[in-house]
């Protein structure tokens, strides 16, 4: 069975972008750019396996992001992309949930982690 997937990136063109080589490589990918309206789509939907997020993004952040749906959805896991230094980002908490992958990345680098959680 395929991996669920919801991408979270602010940026309109790097969510879309990324997304469409996920799905053109026959993964199941929704896209969003509003961190709020995908914690909702994530904890309703319960067939969502994998998330992959921005780190930075207005509002709600990327570590945020996955403190909230870590709450509800321990067996959740989560790509955390990030163009910042990781040395500070604390995922240790998340039972090896969390994998962080460093931006700017290529689509080899998501498939890698992706296919890190099978």
């Amino acid at each position: 069975m395929a991996s669920k997937i919801v991408l979270v990136d602010d940026d309109d063109k790097i969510a879309e972008l990324s997304g469409q080589s996920l799905i053109s490589k026959g993964y199941d990918v929704t896209i969003f750019t509003e961190p709020a309206l995908a914690i909702e789509f994530i904890l309703t939907h319960s067939d969502v396996d994998i998330i992959i997020t921005d780190n930075i993004m207005p509002g709600i952040n990327g570590q945020e992001l996955i403190e909230k749906c870590y709450e509800e959805r321990p067996d959740l896991k989560f790509i955390l992309a990030t163009g910042d230094d990781s040395s500070g980002i604390e995922i240790s908490q998340y039972n090896n949930s969390v994998v962080i992958v460093p931006k700017p990345f290529k689509r080899k680098d998501l498939i890698d982690a992706i296919e890190a959680f099978k």
